[in-house]
Formats: structure tokens, sequence, C-alpha cells
């Protein structure tokens, strides 16, 4: 979804598609109009902010999805705690950069993060799990790269973790991140956080 622009969203708005209940477990897509039984059926997603039968309380993945569902090319660094590089959601959409690694932990100064937390890959899940329709699992954007970037650790301090993800921040960019996911942030300004993140 982070690939969408403004001409994409306004053509969303427009396009005839819709999602509509077709039952308490399931939902079918299909156009307006077309009869139920014609409509393709999908399990309910275990994410139920994606697609659900409340309107208003989810993003209409499924009607983006018709116009836009990620891009290999799109490198999603993910800065954070690390990632579980075998999570079954995930493994198919790690990033794979100069001789096979997934990503970079600053806290041991070594390739390939491992989450020794769990928040970096809950980040990761949501937004770029790969489409699992029989499980009903899906990230948002479910086709894209996602570049393993770890910085945090509990057993530092405050000041090691600025620093660790200022480094992080840096070789994300660095290492072709397009977008950046970075969950951080403290009580205190730090100009050296804030040049790196308009960089």
């Amino acid at each position: 979804l982070a690939t969408l622009g403004l001409s994409s969203l306004d053509s969303l708005s427009r396009n005839p598609t819709a999602v509509v209940p077709s039952n308490p477990t399931n939902l079918a897509i299909g156009k307006k109009g077309e009869p139920l039984a014609s409509r393709q059926t999908l399990p309910r997603f275990l994410n139920w902010g994606l697609q659900n039968s409340n309107e208003g309380s989810h993003i209409h993945a499924l009607d983006a999805w018709k116009l836009e569902e990620g891009s290999r090319s799109i490198v999603v660094a993910v800065v954070d705690t690390g990632i579980d590089a075998n999570h079954p959601d995930l493994k198919q959409n790690l990033w794979h950069g100069p001789a096979g690694i997934y990503g970079w932990d600053f806290v041991a100064n070594k390739a390939n993060p491992v989450d020794d937390h769990g928040h970096g890959t809950h980040v990761a899940g949501i937004l770029g799990a790969g489409l699992n329709v029989k499980q009903g699992i899906s990230g948002v954007a479910h086709k894209v790269s996602i570049m393993a970037v770890k910085y945090y650790s509990v057993n530092n301090s405050d000041k090691q973790n600025l620093t660790n993800s200022i480094r992080a921040l840096n070789w994300s960019i660095d290492n072709g991140a397009n977008i950046i996911n970075y969950s951080g942030g403290g009580a205190q300004y730090s100009k050296e956080e804030y040049d790196v993140l308009v960089k």
C-alpha cells in the first residue's frame, strides 16, 4: 500500500469492485451487483484490520490489492528489534542483500539480526507477511522485500540504543531501503536522529 499514489487512491474510490461479507467466517470479493455465488470467497483474515464486516474499522485491503499488492523491488527496512528469519509468514519476503544477508544487527555488530524481543517480527508481519489465503494471513503489502535492521536491546542504555538507531537508519538508506519503518524515539530531542530521519 505504501506504493499507492494519490492517483491510485482516487481510482480506488471510483472502482466498481466491492468487498462484502458473505457469512460470519468468510469474505466474498467481486463486482458490485454480481450474484453472491459467482464471487470468489476468501477466509477472514486473522488481522481484522485488513478487511472485516464492520465498515470503517479496516483499511479495505482486498480492494487495494486489486490495484497493487506490493513489489519485491520495494525494500522496506524494519528498524527495530530484529526479525525472526525462520517465521513461516516472513521468510519468503526477506530482502537479500550482498553476500546473502537479510539485514544488520547493530547491537551485536553482525549480519542477520535475530529478534530476541518479538516487536520487530510483529511489525514486519503487519507490513509484509506473505499472503496465505488458507490460513487467513497477510501483511498489508504482502509482496515487498523486508530488510531486518536491529538497533534496540533492553539491556542497552537509552544513549546506546539512540546511537545504534542512528547507525541503523543510515545503514538502511545506504543499502537501498525505499521505505523505513522505525520503531523508536525517546523523551529527549536528538539532532543526529532528526538529521538522519530527514535524510
